[in-house]
């Protein structure tokens, strides 16, 4: 007996329904958190759905990094993450997690933000070591000013003023960091709606440490000497990016 689908049956026209040809659009149906910026391969997640906490904290002071069903915390299911710093001007609540080196090393960081004040800067960075080379691949997002800054070589350098991201009750911000470890130089950096073109900048390369690994940290700083709230949600690590 045969099997499979007539000729273009995947494609064929409909009268009532409309058939799904993109696979990546299925799974975001069926509630995968990858629904932002499909390019690349996905090698990690996480929606933080989990009773544990599977990355390594480090909040000094009266500041911590916990999970939360508070609303605030939320982008999608029913728990988030909650960081907060200590009330010193500087304080910093961070997080991270150690990879084995992957196949590909053109790389995407994703994540999902909903700032609880603006006075406060978002850090994403991934620490690529490998075969005696390291490259510090880090922005940093000041949420109340809209500049983004990059470490390259040079030092940081801003690559652009965005939107302020604002105060809106449950307004969630995503934001993407991609480079290419190969050649050494970053490649794009999304905010929402926007992307920006990054491919002439250098990744920051000091010398080497003693481990084959790639570092994965989030984390937020507070400007004032006042305590900023941070809610995170949705992270997505990928390779092969285009």
């Amino acid at each position: 007996m045969s099997r499979g689908q007539p000729d273009y049956g995947m494609y064929a026209v409909k009268e009532v329904t409309a058939s799904i040809s993109d696979m990546g659009e299925v799974a975001a149906r069926l509630g995968s958190i990858v629904t932002y910026d499909k390019r690349g391969d996905v090698v990690e997640f996480d929606n933080f759905e989990e009773p544990v906490l599977r990355w390594s904290p480090f909040s000094p002071g009266t500041g911590y990094i916990r999970l939360s069903s508070d609303y605030h915390a939320i982008k999608s299911g029913s728990q988030g993450l909650e960081l907060k710093t200590d009330a010193a001007a500087g304080s910093n609540a961070y997080m991270l997690k150690n990879l084995a080196v992957l196949g590909s090393r053109r790389l995407g960081l994703e994540l999902s933000c909903n700032p609880g004040n603006v006075d406060l800067i978002l850090h994403l960075q991934m620490d690529y070591n490998m075969e005696g080379k390291r490259y510090v691949a880090y922005t940093d997002f000041n949420i109340e000013t809209g500049i983004v800054r990059l470490q390259t070589p040079d030092g940081l350098i801003e690559i652009e003023e965005i939107p302020a991201a604002g105060m809106m009750s449950n307004l969630w911000h995503t934001v993407k960091l991609v480079v290419d470890v190969d050649t050494g130089y970053y490649q794009r950096f999304l905010f929402d709606s926007s992307e920006y073109d990054i491919s002439d900048r250098a990744i920051y390369s000091p010398d080497p440490g003693a481990f084959n690994l790639v570092v994965v940290e989030i984390g937020i700083e507070n400007i004032p000497a006042a305590a900023a709230t941070c809610y995170v949600d949705n992270y997505v690590l990928t390779m092969l990016e285009p």
